[in-house]
């Protein structure tokens, strides 16, 4: 079986092809993870902030702090803490998106570079094999040639028979026609 360098490139190409979809999966699926890796943490973090208001607050009733100040900072402290974990949330899941961002970038440039690379290499083959195997033009076909050589031509109205290869009349030219002489 004769090299293909069109087959090689159409192969190339979907290796390409693959190679991409499974990169952009795997990209999507680790963005998808952090996402719902953060929506977990962040339903932990609504269901938590409640319960720990009222615990502060049943703290501060037991002690008889409930009117001071450290009562206060104790709220303070637990809503900057919750504050801070819906944050680094956020910040988790920001930043893994624009990972993910540059990552399909890359997957794409890779493609678009592969893809050129590719046909190069096609183009190269194929200047190659046209090297290696040069085309050789059939010889241009010729008429036939008549040997035999046309007589001079009488006076008068006269027809070259091709059948009889000598100047003939009409209808002596007509009748060789006829007979297919």
């Amino acid at each position: 079986m004769a090299f293909d360098p069109e087959a090689q490139w159409q192969e190339n190409q979907a290796n390409l092809g693959v190679q991409a979809t499974w990169e952009e999966g795997g990209i999507t699926q680790g963005l998808n993870q952090t996402k719902a890796r953060v929506g977990y943490q962040e339903s932990e973090v609504d269901r938590a902030e409640p319960g720990t208001f009222r615990a502060s607050a049943n703290r501060a009733n037991k002690g008889g702090l409930l009117t001071s100040g450290i009562n206060a900072r104790r709220r303070t402290d637990v809503v900057n803490n919750f504050a801070a974990r819906r944050t680094a949330n956020q910040l988790t899941l920001s930043q893994a998106q624009e990972s993910a961002k540059r990552a399909q970038e890359g997957v794409g440039l890779k493609r678009t570079q592969g893809e050129g690379k590719n046909a190069r290499e096609r183009d190269a083959a194929k200047e190659a094999y046209a090297r290696a195997n040069p085309t050789i033009a059939p010889p241009p076909i010729q008429s036939p040639k008549v040997n035999v050589a046309t007589p001079p031509k009488p006076p008068g109205e006269w027809f070259f028979s091709p059948y009889s290869h000598q100047w003939v009349g009409k209808a002596r030219l007509n009748a060789e026609r006829l007979k297919g002489k």
